[in-house]
């Protein structure tokens, strides 16, 4: 990813935990970047840190008091494939209805929302399930053997 910031850009990679050789990726992916945007090689603070991982259903937190998260803040992403645009896009949409039905009707915001969001948890809990054979041996042999769109269109389907 690459996010402006005034003067600077922040360019990221996001690997799965667990993953060898994230810094090399990394450094080739800045490469590539570098090559396509022609860009100077100037580097003011390196930071690393791993991408959220959904383990359990435990793990997605609706908020607190008046304070309710969506996305990868509330731990709202495929445990299957990393994504999470769709599902930052789809709880911030639930989130956004809940604090309108709270300032329309006087009601819990945070309760409408953690009851709205029973429909991402089950998806997430079926994602789950396949999780242990995709992070298998076996499953990363198999998905190494694939072509990438079928390995894509798998782990966003399951």
């Amino acid at each position: 990813y690459v996010v402006p910031k005034g003067d600077h850009a922040l360019v990221g990679s996001v690997f799965y935990p667990g993953t060898k050789g994230c810094l090399e990726a990394h450094e080739q992916a800045i490469g590539l970047y570098r090559m396509r945007y022609r860009y100077a090689d100037v580097s003011e603070k390196r930071e690393a840190w791993t991408a959220v991982q959904v383990k359990s259903i435990s793990d997605i937190v609706g908020g607190h008091g008046r304070i309710l998260l969506a996305g990868e803040a509330g731990g709202i992403m495929s445990p299957s494939s990393g994504e999470g645009i769709s599902f930052a896009l789809n709880s911030g949409k639930l989130a956004g209805e809940a604090v309108e039905k709270a300032l329309r009707k006087g009601s819990d915001a945070l309760g409408t929302y953690r009851t709205s969001l029973g429909p991402i948890k089950r998806n997430i809990r079926r994602r789950l399930r396949y999780r242990p054979v995709l992070d298998s041996d076996w499953g990363k042999w198999v998905a190494g053997k694939m072509p990438l769109s079928i390995v894509d269109a798998v782990a966003h389907r399951i």
